[in-house]
């Protein structure tokens, strides 16, 4: 089956449930299933499948991926060459500071904990402390800031969402 729908479903106390039209529709009614949890997700599929439908399957699940890659490459925008962020590379770290363990334990700042700097210009000293945010550019999987790029999306703009923790999809 080519078409795609969506259903919202409330995750409850009793667990979430998935509508029988939604099982018609996939296919995969009255059939033993497998789930994967995956991070924010949950894929339900046969638990059994012939070559072909494996096929379908794995086709279905890459056009899921790019469905929702294309949402975030159309909110992120195009880059304009709005600032040098655009240019900063996995190479150079994207400029972020890392700190070795032995300086992270003597400062009380947590292993994996993001770091950041505050220049002084007035005493030429930079002072470096625990970021106030949880994730960045330094945490998006390589092989999708390779795909990013190629789109020529606006580094900057996900980088301040990632900072945020704004909310891309849905509500």
């Amino acid at each position: 089956m080519n078409e795609t729908l969506s259903f919202i479903r409330e995750n409850t106390k009793k667990g979430l449930s998935i509508p029988p039209t939604a099982l018609m529709m996939s296919g995969i009614e009255n059939q033993p299933l497998e789930y994967r949890t995956l991070p924010s997700a949950i894929v339900a599929f046969r638990r059994s499948m012939t070559a072909m439908e494996l096929i379908d399957t794995i086709h279905s699940l890459n056009r899921c991926a790019l469905e929702l890659f294309d949402g975030l490459v159309d909110i992120l925008g195009k880059c304009d060459g709005c600032d040098e962020q655009c240019n900063l590379t996995e190479e150079n770290n994207f400029g972020y500071v890392f700190l070795p363990d032995e300086l992270r334990e003597q400062a009380g700042i947590p292993a994996g904990a993001k770091v950041t700097v505050m220049p002084d210009q007035d005493t030429g000293t930079v002072t470096v402390m625990q970021a106030d945010y949880e994730h960045d550019l330094s945490d998006v999987p390589s092989v999708l800031m390779q795909l990013l790029k190629y789109r020529g999306v606006c580094l900057e703009t996900l980088e301040c969402l990632l900072m945020d923790e704004d909310i891309v999809y849905g509500e």
